[in-house]
């Protein structure tokens, strides 16, 4: 086993640095695994009904025709909004994911040297 030292530290183990000099990782997000999943589920259902109703819908020969010129040009428009919508949805949480990762990259490193300082430092 270990023995102690006079300063209240275990031989043969390097020191952590102090609380304060330990950076903390950042999360993507604070939702549980079971919300997250939630969201992505309702995401691509989302996505598909809209696809669905898309396609569906036409000026002619479609399952839902729309004659009038003006009520077609709103319905295109509805559906490109949400169209957008439903895909940012993904791009949003994907950015974030990427700056997260980067960002956590830097930390690790940060940290890494901390410790090794902290390490030489007990020497």
């Amino acid at each position: 086993g270990f023995s102690s030292s006079s300063n209240g530290r275990t031989l043969g183990t390097a020191p952590k640095p102090p609380e304060y000099l330990h950076e903390k990782y950042h999360v993507l997000t604070k939702l549980s695994r079971k919300e997250f999943g939630q969201c992505i589920c309702l995401n691509l259902f989302n996505i598909i009904g809209i696809l669905l109703l898309q396609n569906a819908i036409s000026k002619e020969g479609s399952m839902l025709e729309i004659k009038n010129t003006t009520a077609f040009a709103f319905v295109s428009g509805i559906f490109s909004l949400l169209s957008f919508y439903a895909k940012f949805f993904f791009c949003l949480p994907l950015a974030r994911l990427i700056f997260v990762i980067t960002v956590n990259f830097g930390i690790k490193q940060r940290n890494e040297k901390r410790h090794g300082i902290a390490k030489v430092m007990a020497g």
